[in-house]
């Protein structure tokens, strides 16, 4: 995916007509829910400055780069995100104003699976403890809940809320506050590789729901801790 969604944010009357309509193509591999419904065309035009803030956030395309809004006398910057195109960027980023990043330090298993990275590239990680053997459900209990990874994912995956590093055939089912439920995806649960106190690794599905729920990262490397930090707060 290139650079798909710019926002400029200008002064100025809104309404007032651009002297010459603008004619705008759409990339040809670029489609999402509101450019499908919205906008089923491969172009469309637009006619006052209210459109072409409408339609930045949805494609940013060379033609409406050289759209010189200066020509109407406001000055206008842009603003663009997000990870996937911080991950492919294109040469003509460089005339923006700024870019914001996402989650581009972190990843996480929603960006691998648009194409934004691999799942080798995801750089965060929950641990969590087994404390609990539940043979009468095949399920194993978990001290990583809903506060300590978040919900976003349910449904979107075959392994549940996260992937389990290194147990493709686990599933993250459900969680309370505090808690999580494993279980197999098939077959029955082997206790015997599951011991009361070992550690599971969580690859969460959206890394800035993770994230905020803790207050400190510990930063390592091939088994070895090189250091902590601290996230910064305030919303």
């Amino acid at each position: 995916m290139k650079s798909t969604e710019v926002a400029p944010y200008c002064g100025g009357n809104l309404f007032a007509k651009l002297k010459e309509p603008v004619q705008v193509q759409l990339f040809t591999h670029y489609q999402t829910y509101r450019t499908s419904i919205r906008f089923p065309h491969s172009s469309f035009s637009l006619f006052s400055l209210q459109d072409q803030i409408f339609i930045c956030p949805i494609v940013f395309d060379k033609k409406l780069k050289k759209t010189t809004l200066k020509a109407a006398g406001i000055s206008c910057k842009s603003s663009i995100g997000s990870t996937p195109s911080c991950s492919h960027p294109v040469l003509d980023m460089g005339k923006l104003s700024e870019v914001h990043p996402g989650n581009y330090v972190f990843y996480d298993v929603q960006q691998s699976l648009i194409g934004s990275c691999s799942l080798d590239d995801v750089a965060v990680r929950v641990l969590t403890r087994v404390i609990g053997h539940c043979p009468h459900r095949n399920q194993l209990l978990v001290d990583c809940g809903w506060a300590g990874i978040s919900l976003d994912g349910a449904g979107k995956l075959p392994t549940g809320y996260a992937v389990i590093e290194g147990h493709p055939n686990l599933k993250l089912l459900s969680m309370t506050q505090e808690h999580g439920r494993v279980e197999p995806i098939s077959g029955p649960l082997d206790y015997s590789k599951y011991a009361i106190g070992s550690l599971l690794t969580l690859i969460p599905y959206h890394s800035c729901a993770t994230a905020m729920m803790h207050p400190v990262y510990h930063v390592h490397s091939e088994g070895r801790l090189l250091g902590k930090w601290t996230p910064t707060r305030g919303w």
